[in-house]
């Protein structure tokens, strides 16, 4: 509920005010600074995009970019497998085994903001390759900065695991 009715609340914020980067909202709590609620994803890419479908309600909005964002998951998690080399069967497996892991599951469908970073940091992971491959940063980039935009709480934890695995592939 939280998950519909605070990310409605920033879309109805931008309608009335016409401003990306409001600093309070009269709506929730009385009166609040706007960012008091940034953890529900006030700049998220998948917030940031419901506002160009205001015929949509934010709840059906929310399922569907929660069952999109699962589904491009297992798909980058398979692409960045299969590219590392794995065979066919693996890459399979791994996958099918990362869609139905609970916290998947679970994550996707109560508390979003635990997974929906996860395709922009299999996309950061991708652009790791592509930077000690190919010396190219840019989807390394792109991958950072949308996973900070979708939460910042997580960004440090994503970043860690992004330094894990390049130290990896370098040694």
């Amino acid at each position: 509920s939280q998950h519909s009715v605070i990310p409605e609340l920033f879309r109805q914020q931008f309608y009335d005010t016409g401003n990306f980067f409001p600093d309070f909202t009269l709506q929730a709590g009385g009166g609040q600074n706007i960012y008091n609620f940034a953890y529900y994803g006030l700049y998220s890419p998948a917030i940031l995009l419901s506002y160009l479908f205001p015929f949509v309600s934010m709840s059906d909005y929310i399922m569907a970019v929660s069952v999109g964002s699962l589904a491009l998951s297992v798909m980058l998690l398979h692409y960045w497998l299969s590219r590392r080399g794995f065979n066919r069967k693996i890459c399979f497996g791994v996958s099918l085994l990362f869609l139905l892991a609970g916290p998947m599951i679970v994550q996707s469908y109560s508390q979003i903001m635990f997974v929906n970073y996860m395709p922009f940091l299999l996309m950061a992971l991708i652009g790791m390759d592509r930077l000690v491959l190919k010396g190219k940063i840019g989807l390394l980039s792109i991958g950072l900065l949308l996973i900070i935009l979708h939460s910042f709480y997580y960004a440090p934890a994503c970043i860690v695991a992004l330094g894990v695995y390049v130290l990896h592939r370098c040694f």
